[in-house]
């Protein structure tokens, strides 16, 4: 499987990053997602599934940012679900 760069990721979908760069290998859900992978929360509903992920990153709205685990980056951004389908 091809892997990507966090930094070349959020280059192409324009969100600012200025964590620790990790290579990607993908995208799965908040529960199924390894630290290889990119996932992304957009319905306060699945609250509860931030705290529990293993993402190695999410694209998030910052008001939910501190409820994600510390080893999670955060992919800041107001449109989660848009950034997603770029």
């Amino acid at each position: 499987m091809k892997k990507y760069k966090l930094s070349s990721i959020c280059k192409e979908i324009d969100i600012s990053f200025n964590e620790k760069d990790i290579e990607i290998e993908g995208l799965h859900t908040l529960d199924e997602a390894s630290s290889s992978q990119i996932s992304f929360f957009n319905d306060k509903r699945y609250k509860n599934k931030l705290s529990n992920t293993k993402a190695g990153a999410v694209l998030i709205e910052e008001q939910y940012v501190s409820l994600l685990p510390n080893t999670t980056i955060a992919l800041i951004t107001d449109e989660p679900y848009l950034k997603l389908a770029l």
